[in-house]
Formats: C-alpha cells, sequence, structure tokens
C-alpha cells in the first residue's frame, strides 16, 4: 500500500480541496513515536497535511475551523492507538470523516484492528466511561465508525509490549 500512497503526489491539494491529506490521531499516543514521522514524510513527497491536534489535545469542541478541515480534505488517516477512543473528539472526527464518503486509509498503531472493530481492550475501557455521559445514539454512530472502519483495508503496525 505505501507505493499507491506516492501515486499522484501533489505539490498543490488536489483541485477542490484545501488538504491532500487530513490525520486524525490521539496526540499523547502518538505525537512523538509516529505521527510526526508520517506526517513529515507526507510533507517531503509534496503531500498538504492538515494536522489536527492542537486543538483535540486542548478538549475544546470541534469547531468551524476543524469542519472546514475535514471538509477541505481529499482523504484521511486515522491513526488507532491505544488510547485513541478514550478521546470524544476523535470519535467524532472520525464519523465526520465518514458522512465525507471519502478515501479513508486507517493505521492500526500498536492495536489490534479487532478491538477498534469490536470495541475489546482499551477501547472497551473507554466505552465504559464514554456510556455514562453519552447518549445510546452518540455511543452507536461512534462504534459504528469503528467498526466500519476495522473492516478497512490499512496498515497495521507490530503490536509491540502490552499496549
Amino acid at each position: 500500500m505505501e507505493e499507491e500512497m506516492h501515486t499522484d503526489v501533489h505539490h498543490h491539494p488536489a483541485y477542490g480541496y484545501r488538504f491532500d491529506v487530513f490525520l486524525s490521531f490521539r496526540g499523547t499516543d502518538t505525537r512523538e513515536k509516529f505521527t510526526s514521522h508520517l506526517h513529515r514524510s507526507l510533507v517531503k513527497e509534496g503531500i498538504c497535511v492538515f494536522l489536527d491536534d492542537e486543538k483535540l489535545e486542548k478538549g475544546e469542541r470541534i469547531g468551524p475551523s476543524l469542519d472546514k478541515a475535514i471538509e477541505g480534505s481529499q482523504m484521511f488517516i486515522p491513526v488507532f492507538s491505544a488510547d485513541y477512543a478514550s478521546s470524544r473528539w476523535c470519535l467524532r472526527e472520525l464519523v465526520q470523516i465518514f458522512q465525507t464518503k471519502r478515501v479513508i486509509l486507517p493505521v492500526f498503531y500498536r492495536v489490534d484492528r479487532e478491538d477498534v472493530r469490536e470495541q475489546k481492550g482499551t477501547f472497551a475501557i473507554s466505552f465504559l466511561k464514554h456510556e455514562k455521559r453519552y447518549s445510546r445514539d452518540i455511543l452507536a454512530a461512534w462504534r459504528k465508525a469503528l467498526r466500519d472502519v476495522g473492516e478497512m483495508p490499512g496498515w497495521e503496525t507490530e503490536n509491540v509490549g502490552d499496549l
């Protein structure tokens, strides 16, 4: 799949899009070890990347600027990590990404794809906490997005240690 990533490389975003790629991730899990390297590699290839990290880390609500970035992106790379589902902002963003009906290339970073798809392991723990705070409809939308993305082709990094 790596070769597919590098075909049709742009020096400017694809016509009609502000960004070629939108990176969605849980910063505390992946910023230093993985996402910063992925971001650097994409940019080095001339790919225009939106990094959503800052707004999500501060716990702000998903505002118009993030909505516009999602709308203005041609494709999405969500990086699923052990703590991804603990962030309601990551989950809301994932639902919004699916609503665009565009290309999604998931990365399963040190998590089992099945944990994402079936909400097992750390994903189950996160949902136990969310169930106390969010409506059944919101939880159902989040679960569906995780189930759907767990079925998609993507990259899987090795499960190292006790993640």
